[in-house]
C-alpha cells in the first residue's frame, strides 16, 4: 500500500495544478520540485542500509541505532538545505533563466523546506518497517488522501502555485510528525540541533522577505553561510572532524610522501 499510495500523493499536487492553474503552472512547478527533492538521495541511502540492521535488533537497541541515525541525518541535511535556500535563486536563473517567473524560486524554497522534513521522516520509517510494522506507514497515508487534497485545493485557489507548495510542505510536516510520534521511539532533541533549526528559520525568512540581490540579502547569504558551515563542523563527532581532517589532507601527505620518495 505504502509503494502504491506514496507516489501518488507526489503527483496529485501536479495533477491539482494542471486542473486548478494549467499546463504553465505545472511547469512552474515541477522544475523546483525536481530539484528540490534531489535531497531525498541522502535519506534514501540512509534508509537502505538501516533497513538490515534495524530489523536484527530488539525493541531497545533499534531505538538507539535510529536515534544516532537521525542526528546523523539532522546534522547533514540541515546544512545543505540552508545553503540550498541561500543559492536555489540564483541557481535556478542560471539553469533556466527567467522562463518561469519570479514565483519560481519562492516555490521551490518551499518546496525545499518540505523535502527535508520529509528527509527526516525516512528514518521513522524505516524504524517501524523493519520492526514489524510496515502498517502504520501505509495507513497513515491512506488517512492523508482527503485533508491532502483539501489543503492542496485551499492553496491553488488562493496563492496559486506558491500555495499548491505550501500545501505539499504542510503535508510532508504533518506526515513526518505523525511518522514520528507513531514510532514511539523518545526521539532526543540535542542541544546542538537548535542553532540548526534557528540557521534554518533564518535562511527560510531571508529568501522570502529579501529577494534578489539586494545588500541586505548579499549580506545575510555571507553570515548565514559562514555561520552553516561552522556549526556543522562544531556539530559533528569528534571521530568524525578527525576522518574528514584525513581525506583533506590526504592529497597533501600524499604529495609529500612520493617527493621524500623521489629525494630518498
Amino acid at each position: 500500500m505504502t509503494g502504491l499510495i506514496s507516489p501518488f500523493l507526489t503527483i496529485l499536487d501536479r495533477l491539482a495544478i494542471g486542473v486548478a492553474v494549467g499546463a504553465a503552472g505545472v511547469t512552474r512547478y515541477s522544475v523546483p520540485f525536481n530539484v528540490a527533492t534531489r535531497l531525498w538521495i541522502i535519506p534514501i541511502s540512509f534508509a537502505r542500509t538501516a533497513f538490515p540492521r534495524i530489523a536484527t535488533l530488539g525493541r531497545a537497541d533499534a531505538e538507539e541505532l535510529a536515534q544516532g541515525i537521525g542526528g546523523a541525518l539532522f546534522r547533514l541535511l540541515t546544512p545543505l538545505v540552508v545553503l540550498g535556500l541561500l543559492i536555489f535563486e540564483p541557481f535556478l536563473h542560471f539553469w533556466v533563466g527567467t522562463q518561469l517567473g519570479p514565483q519560481a524560486s519562492h516555490i521551490g524554497e518551499i518546496l525545499l523546506l518540505g523535502a527535508w522534513i520529509d528527509g527526516l521522516a525516512y528514518v521513522p520509517t524505516v524504524f517501524l518497517q523493519a520492526q514489524g510494522r510496515p502498517d502504520v506507514p501505509a495507513k497513515l497515508h491512506m488517512i492523508e488522501i482527503l485533508p491532502f487534497l483539501l489543503v492542496l485545493w485551499i492553496g491553488l485557489k488562493t496563492w496559486g502555485v506558491e500555495g499548491g507548495a505550501l500545501a505539499w510542505t504542510i503535508r510532508s510536516t504533518g506526515d513526518s510528525l505523525l511518522l514520528f510520534w507513531t514510532s514511539r521511539v523518545r526521539w532526543r532533541i540535542q542541544p546542538s540541533f537548535i542553532p540548526g533549526f534557528t540557521l534554518l528559520a533564518a535562511a527560510f525568512v531571508l529568501v522570502i522577505v529579501f529577494p534578489g540581490t539586494s545588500t541586505v540579502r548579499l549580506g545575510g547569504d555571507g553570515v548565514l553561510a559562514a555561520a552553516t558551515l561552522v556549526w556543522s563542523w562544531i556539530s559533528l563527532p569528534p571521530s568524525y572532524r578527525r576522518l574528514a581532517l584525513q581525506y583533506a589532507l590526504r592529497p597533501l601527505t600524499t604529495r609529500r610522501a612520493a617527493r621524500s620518495g623521489v629525494q630518498s
